[in-house]
């Protein structure tokens, strides 16, 4: 998805998307992984911001967590997988 629009004079954009990461967790029902990312650009300077969201069920609770750029993708799955084993109990 992408828009486009002038900002006093100055063009401006955002850019968003996002694609499934797989993900595998023991014992996790609806287990669903997102990367999404956005561009901001403002008169040629642009940023853009990267966040990756693990989402399951354990014993009909749903939980989620989030991790930005910067985390790694075995680190988020490890923090997915101890929050699903509190769960379980």
């Amino acid at each position: 998805l992408t828009a486009e629009m002038d900002m006093g004079g100055m063009p401006a954009s955002i850019t968003s998307k996002a694609e499934d990461v797989p993900v595998n967790l023991n014992g996790v029902e609806n287990v669903r992984g997102i990367r999404s990312s956005a561009t901001m650009g403002v008169g040629g300077q642009k940023v853009t911001i990267v966040q990756t969201t693990i989402t399951g069920t354990v014993n009909g609770n749903d939980f989620s967590v989030m991790g930005t750029e910067g985390v790694s993708q075995d680190v988020l799955t490890g923090l997915a997988q101890t929050q699903a084993d509190r769960l379980r109990g």
